[in-house]
């Protein structure tokens, strides 16, 4: 009979012990990316002149890449400048848009955070027409 209850005393705590035990565990670290929006100022350019891109970013971006791909191109956007400090922005052309440019250009930001996370803005269209423009330009001296 002392057996039985030896045996009796040494499964209960062990059972005991390991049923109720239960680890603290830590948050997951943050995995949330940086957001970014992208606007431009004229969408529509129909006199000679730059088109203002500006991206409105969340915190933690370290910086922004613009990108421009022409409508209908096969090829991949291109890299047209990068701004690491708010607000971010960029006027593209610096020369600015002329006749030979008639198109549609598609323009997109990506954020950068100091985590190594990034995300891509909404896309943005300009729709360049100088060439087939009604009204007349302002004159610049």
């Amino acid at each position: 009979m002392k057996v039985r209850y030896v045996l009796a005393a040494l499964l209960v705590p062990g059972w005991f012990l390991t049923g109720c035990y239960q680890p603290r565990l830590q948050p997951p670290p943050e995995t949330t990316g940086p957001t970014v929006h992208l606007s431009a100022s004229p969408t529509r350019v129909v006199c000679p002149g730059p088109v203002t891109l500006t991206a409105t970013a969340g915190p933690g971006v370290t910086r922004v890449d613009f990108y421009k791909q022409e409508l209908g191109a096969d090829l991949q956007p291109l890299l047209i400048g990068t701004d690491a400090s708010a607000p971010y922005g960029l006027v593209y052309p610096e020369q600015g848009f002329g006749e030979p440019d008639d198109g549609a250009y598609d323009f997109v930001a990506r954020a950068y955070d100091g985590q190594g996370l990034e995300a891509s803005s909404n896309l943005v269209r300009v729709t360049v027409l100088i060439g087939k423009a009604d009204t007349p330009c302002p004159q610049t001296s």
